[in-house]
């Protein structure tokens, strides 16, 4: 059985690490992006198995780079879960259906654990 492989897209350096540590802990490998500049082309090439999407982002946003993702037929099997302080309008809430999983910050982390495992099938 090969490692998943976690992306964890989160300009937050310490939010970044914060996740990546739970990832490691949990015997995943990960990566960090702190833009959503790259996310589509990295995402194409490293193949992770899950990604953890911030949505307040400098430009492209969280929003649109879960779009990106979703329309590309490269990655959009992916599983997305957008862990952020999230603004509840409809707009958002909206595109946020295509999202495997949404996490408010500050994070659960045993309701994020419990996620991610179920998600590789592990619960």
């Amino acid at each position: 059985m090969t490692m998943k492989k976690i992306l964890v897209v989160e300009d937050e350096l310490s939010i970044a690490n914060f996740i990546t540590d739970m990832i490691q802990m949990l015997g995943y490998d990960s990566k960090v992006l702190t833009s959503g500049t790259h996310v589509l082309s990295t995402a194409k090439e490293w193949r992770p198995d899950l990604i953890t999407l911030d949505i307040m982002m400098p430009s492209p946003d969280g929003l649109e780079v879960l779009q990106l993702l979703k329309n590309d037929p490269d990655t959009a099997h992916i599983p997305i879960f957008i862990i952020s302080v999230i603004a509840s309008n409809k707009e958002v809430a909206e595109k946020l259906k295509q999202a495997q999983g949404v996490f408010k910050k500050p994070l659960d982390t045993k309701h994020f654990i419990r996620e991610v495992r179920k998600t590789f099938g592990q619960e």
